[in-house]
């Protein structure tokens, strides 16, 4: 191996962490997104719902 193919190879492989992590991260914030969205939607359906005490 030259010099210029290990750079590249190092080049290649700093690429793919960087869109990796990229991905990574935009899944968790929509993940994130969902649920919060899910709890919401369930907060409001049961906000009315009590029980024989009022609770």
């Amino acid at each position: 191996m030259n010099i210029i193919q290990l750079y590249e190879e190092k080049e290649n492989q700093d690429c793919f962490e960087f869109l990796e992590n990229k991905i990574r991260e935009a899944s968790q914030q929509m993940i994130e997104r969902i649920y919060s969205e899910e709890v919401l939607d369930f907060l409001n359906r049961t906000a009315s719902i009590v029980d024989e005490k009022g609770f």
